[in-house]
C-alpha cells in the first residue's frame, strides 16, 4: 500500500516492497531484495541482490534476566547515488532514522544498524559492521571486517584501515586509524617494530638472570639489593 516508485526504477525478481516504501528515479533494485515499509531511496541508487533494508534494530531492555523488545517505529532514508553490495542488512531506526547521505559506497556484507548516521561520499568496505546511534561524518572509509562501538562519532576524512575497531570518538582530519582499539597507524607500526625485537629482549633478560644467579652464589642472598642496583 502507498508505495511510490519513481521514472526509470528497475525492480528485479523475487522482491518484497512492503507498505509506504519510496523509491525515485533511475534506481536499480536488484532481485530477492527485502525493502521493509517507510524505507526511503533516492535517485540514481544500485541496491544488490540480498540485501534487507529496514529491519528492526537490535534493541531490548533486560530486566530480572527478561529482555523485552524495543519497538522500531523510525526510517530508513538512503540519499542519491548510493550503492549498496549484496547482502548488506541497514536496520530502520528505533524513534529516529538510520540516514545514509549521498554517493555513499558500500561493498557486499556490510552490517549498519539502528539509528546510524553516515555523511556524504563514505567507502565501507566488506564484512564492517557499524553498532547503533553511530555518527560518520563526510568522506570516511572504512576497511574490510572494521567495526564501530556503538553511540560513537567518526568525523570526516579519516581512514579506518582493515580488521580495526573504533572505541572512541575521531576527530575530523584525524587520519589512518588501526589497530585494537583503533589508534593512529604509526602507532601500532611502532608496536609491531618493537614486537620483532622480543626474542632478543626475552635472551638478553635471561642472560641477565643467569649472571645474577652466579652472583647470588658468590656473594649471599644478604647483599642481592646492592648487587641488582649495581647492575641497574
Amino acid at each position: 500500500a502507498k508505495v511510490k516508485i519513481g521514472d526509470n526504477v528497475v525492480i528485479g525478481s523475487n522482491n518484497v516492497i512492503s507498505d509506504n516504501v519510496i523509491s525515485s528515479y533511475h534506481t536499480k533494485i536488484h532481485s530477492t531484495i527485502h525493502l521493509y515499509q517507510e524505507t526511503q531511496i533516492g535517485t540514481g541508487c544500485i541496491i544488490h541482490s540480498g540485501c534487507v533494508i529496514g529491519a528492526d534494530g537490535y534493541g531490548f531492555i533486560t530486566q530480572n534476566d527478561v529482555h523485552t523488545k524495543i519497538p522500531h517505529i523510525g526510517k530508513v532514508i538512503i540519499g542519491n547515488d548510493v550503492e549498496i553490495g549484496a547482502n548488506c542488512t541497514i536496520d530502520r531506526g528505533t524513534i529516529g532514522d538510520t540516514i545514509i547521505s549521498d554517493s555513499c559506497k558500500f561493498d557486499n556484507g556490510v552490517q549498519i544498524a539502528h539509528n546510524v548516521e553516515i555523511g556524504e561520499n563514505c567507502r565501507i568496505a566488506a564484512l564492517t559492521g557499524i553498532s547503533g546511534s553511530v555518527t560518520i561524518g563526510n568522506r570516511v572509509t572504512l576497511a574490510g571486517q572494521s567495526g564501530v562501538v556503538g553511540h560513537l562519532t567518526i568525523g570526516s576524512d579519516n581512514i579506518v584501515l582493515a580488521k580495526s575497531a573504533v572505541t572512541k570518538n575521531l576527530p575530523d582530519q584525524t587520519g589512518m586509524v588501526s589497530g585494537f582499539p583503533a589508534r593512529r597507524h604509526k602507532q601500532p607500526l611502532k608496536i609491531q617494530a618493537l614486537n620483532q625485537t622480543l626474542p632478543l629482549v626475552l635472551q638478553a633478560i635471561s642472560e641477565l638472570c643467569n649472571r645474577l644467579a652466579k652472583l647470588e652464589n658468590k656473594i649471599g642472598d644478604s647483599n642481592f639489593p646492592l648487587v641488582l642496583a649495581y647492575l641497574i
